[in-house]
């Protein structure tokens, strides 16, 4: 007589279900994953096309040119947005 044996056979079957939510769990978080690398890739290929633009910028511009300009940037947003205990002294 050929009988096929599994481990699962001589698992309770509380077991069995704790088993099948973990894996649903798995698989759920394994989503969640994949999604959230995509959405990083994303963030990475904006960050890079801010960089392009610049160096487009510069070679259009001037690199004296995009450097003042960045610097009087900084200079509004600092008075503007300063961060805390670098404000404008009174």
């Amino acid at each position: 007589m050929s009988e096929s044996r599994s481990v699962y056979d001589v698992i309770p079957l509380r077991d069995l279900d704790k088993i099948s939510r973990l894996q649903e769990k798995a698989g759920e978080l394994e989503y969640q994953a994949h999604m959230m690398q995509a959405k990083a890739q994303d963030l990475r290929v904006k960050a890079d096309d801010i960089v392009t633009a610049y160096k487009v910028r510069v070679q259009r511009e001037g690199w004296d040119a995009c450097r003042a300009e960045a610097q009087e940037q900084n200079m509004r947003s600092w008075y503007c947005d300063p961060l805390p205990g670098q404000g404008v002294q009174a």
